[in-house]
């Protein structure tokens, strides 16, 4: 989707470690990253674990038992993130 595909163009112009690599060579790391993610991690179902999924850069946010001020804060900062640029208007 277009939207991955924007992120990875993001990480590949910002990130450090892509920094003295070409283009190229940092997109197809960048994806073989992605792919050894996706062997590892798997989707929580279980509903009895305490949990927060972020689909789709926030346009979707799942919460499961977020209890306490610390699981709250984090789940505030999670959705205060945005991965594209902006701009950020200081009115007094």
């Amino acid at each position: 989707p277009e939207v991955l595909k924007n992120n990875v163009e993001l990480k590949i112009k910002s990130s450090p470690d892509y920094m003295a690599m070409p283009p190229d060579k940092a997109r197809k790391d960048f994806q073989a990253r992605i792919e050894k993610y996706a062997r590892i991690y798997s989707t929580i179902s279980d509903d009895t674990l305490s949990y927060i999924k972020i689909m789709n850069l926030s346009s979707k946010v799942v919460c499961n038992r977020i209890h306490g001020r610390a699981q709250h804060r984090i789940l505030a900062f999670l959705m205060s993130l945005h991965v594209v640029e902006r701009s950020v208007w200081l009115v007094r």
